[in-house]
């Protein structure tokens, strides 16, 4: 459990999505779910061709779970202006990456995450997502599904 309250800690004043989201899954890969070697349990900027080469922030291949990364602040329920010039929530984004993915790679499971949150969509019931926010982590890690 110290291991959990040592990462929200480390984590709870971080902001910048590029250049801190890799190694904020990479730490909490290692030292909350105590994977050795996480750069081993999750892909980073895995490309995927829609109507543009777009990139899933990270996808964890034993498990089939997406990761769409987003700054601390981003509201997670509301639309974004994306690249295309297209508007959509973080989840609908994760959402549109499933298209341009081999079958055998479709999500059972979208995390998004500013970094204070966590919302976790579960692609086998569609039911509304586990909200977790990280300083609730250390209580509901085991809700959490990231590596299951």
């Amino acid at each position: 459990m110290s291991d959990i309250k040592n990462f929200v800690k480390q984590w709870a004043h971080v902001s910048g999505e590029r250049a801190n989201y890799q190694k904020f899954w990479l730490t909490l890969i290692r030292d909350v779910f105590d994977i050795d070697k996480p750069e081993n349990f999750i892909n980073f900027e895995v490309p995927v061709q829609l109507a543009h080469k777009s990139f899933i922030d990270g996808y964890f291949p034993d498990t089939n779970v997406l990761i769409e990364q987003k700054a601390c602040g981003v509201d997670l329920e509301k639309e974004i202006t994306q690249s295309d010039g297209s508007k959509l929530t973080p989840y609908e984004q994760a959402r549109r990456y499933v298209i341009g993915l081999p079958v055998s790679m479709h999500p059972k499971k979208i995390v998004t995450c500013n970094f204070k949150e966590f919302l976790i969509y579960d692609m086998e019931t569609l039911a509304a997502p586990t909200k977790i926010l990280l300083e609730e982590l250390p209580g509901k890690i085991s809700r959490a599904g990231f590596s299951d």
